[in-house]
């Protein structure tokens, strides 16, 4: 990093370490706890660095372009704008993805599907999958850097999701075995595959206006809000997922907080498949459930 001394005292932009500081306090008065961690991934992001590397030149005084181009970014962020938006991208599974407004931000609890997925299929030769409701892609794309032999279909109602889901399966390279499809659930599907997966909108209309600023006013609300219960998509997928797969094929979907009652009885009431497990979350939240064709 190279350090720009020009300006007059009095109009010269502050060092790495000054600006981090300021940054820091103002998050901090927001309430966002991990204000100095966000703080240093937003100027890196904007010096095009390293983390690491702001602490080898705390003082390196920033130019005018770039103190502005931090400032404009810590505001964004103050006004609530997720961090991963502002920055553009995001890690799941240990892999990088881009999101923007248009997808939702990838969770941890999400990471307990597809290690739940990868151990029920490591075994199984050529599986064939469903991502239903692909968003990012972070689904498809993290089982397709493990399960190396999977084909996948990945769908969503969203043109502009499929299109950031498009960027991250090239960008990771697997794209060449997953093909996306536009259309609502399992609309666009013509075949029978080994298993379905499923991140679904599962959050209630009450729930919908209890959420963080965060999450309500910057994450796409369709790929939130499923219905009065939250479990609309939910007893789309269990009602439809049997003429979709094949004899004993695999059902995984993740759900929310409370939900898990009501989608063991919906499994129940479904004669085409059962229930093999709910899996919780590191909270102890019953995070995953997985079903079975019968």
């Amino acid at each position: 990093m190279t350090s720009t001394t020009s300006g007059s005292p009095e109009t010269m932009p502050k060092n790495c370490l000054e600006i981090l500081k300021q940054a820091k306090a103002k998050l901090k008065a927001r309430n966002i706890e991990s204000g100095q961690l966000e703080a240093e991934l937003i100027l890196a992001f904007v010096l095009g660095c390293q983390k690491h590397e702001l602490h080898l030149e705390p003082k390196r005084i920033l130019t005018q372009k770039e103190s502005d181009c931090f400032q404009i970014l810590l505001e964004q962020r103050l006004c609530g704008k997720p961090l991963q938006y502002i920055l553009g991208q995001t890690y799941f599974f240990r892999y990088k993805f881009k999101v923007n407004p248009k997808v939702l931000i990838p969770r941890p609890e999400t990471e307990i599907l597809v290690n739940e997925v990868i151990a029920l299929l490591e075994e199984k030769k050529n599986p064939r999958i469903i991502d239903l409701g692909t968003g990012s892609g972070n689904i498809a794309v993290s089982l397709a850097l493990n399960l190396s032999d999977a084909q996948f279909l990945a769908t969503d109602i969203s043109p502009s999701a499929l299109k950031v889901a498009k960027d991250n399966a090239r960008m990771n390279k697997v794209d060449s075995r997953i093909e996306f499809l536009c259309g609502d659930l399992f609309e666009p599907i013509k075949t029978k595959v080994d298993t379905i997966v499923s991140n679904p909108p599962y959050v209630s209309e009450e729930e919908f206006t209890k959420l963080p600023d965060q999450i309500r006013d910057f994450e796409p609300k369709q790929a939130l809000l499923a219905g009065k219960d939250g479990l609309d998509f939910i007893r789309k997928i269990i009602d439809q997922a049997p003429e979709f797969l094949v004899s004993e094929g695999l059902l995984a979907l993740e759900i929310g907080f409370g939900q898990d009652g009501k989608v063991k009885e919906t499994i129940c009431k479904n004669k085409g498949c059962e229930l093999i497990d709910i899996r919780k979350d590191l909270s102890g939240i019953p995070r995953v459930v997985l079903a079975r064709k019968l």
